[in-house]
């Protein structure tokens, strides 16, 4: 079982929640490196950067729905675009303050989520996280 990942991405305009969330992941050991980004146009340009290197790819991606330049659902199409194999490689989650139940039935729309968390996150959410990933290595294998 994996007790902590490589690299978790979180992609969230509100500056104070990402660093929240970098503080959980930091303190709770989940994760050996948090990279996050306000905008997600340049997150969507990081990404496709690391795509030469999936190695260098996220393991896990926390996206917030409603954004500024380019909301949650308008960057999952655009990541199937620059990072096709992102979500065969890694684990995307929605986190958002939205728990209308339009946005949970969107997210059934978009078979690369692993998940929809409300805000903010929790520790108890890495246990549903690290399963995920634990069953994504066992089906590569």
């Amino acid at each position: 079982m994996i007790e902590k990942l490589q690299t978790i991405m979180l992609v969230d305009d509100d500056p104070a929640l990402n660093w929240i969330s970098g503080k959980i992941i930091e303190i709770g050991g989940f994760a050996e490196n948090v990279i996050d980004f306000i905008n997600p146009k340049e997150a969507l340009d990081y990404l496709k950067n690391k795509n030469i290197n999936k190695e260098e790819l996220p393991n896990v991606l926390f996206l917030d729905i409603n954004m500024p330049y380019i909301n949650g659902w308008d960057f999952l199409q655009e990541l199937r675009v620059v990072c096709p194999h992102f979500s065969k490689d890694s684990l995307i989650y929605i986190l958002t303050s939205s728990d209308f139940n339009e946005d949970v039935e969107r997210a059934k729309n978009f078979p690369e989520l692993s998940g929809y968390f409300v805000k903010p996150l929790s520790p108890d959410y890495f246990r549903e996280v690290l399963l995920s990933m634990n069953s994504l290595i066992v089906s590569k294998q």
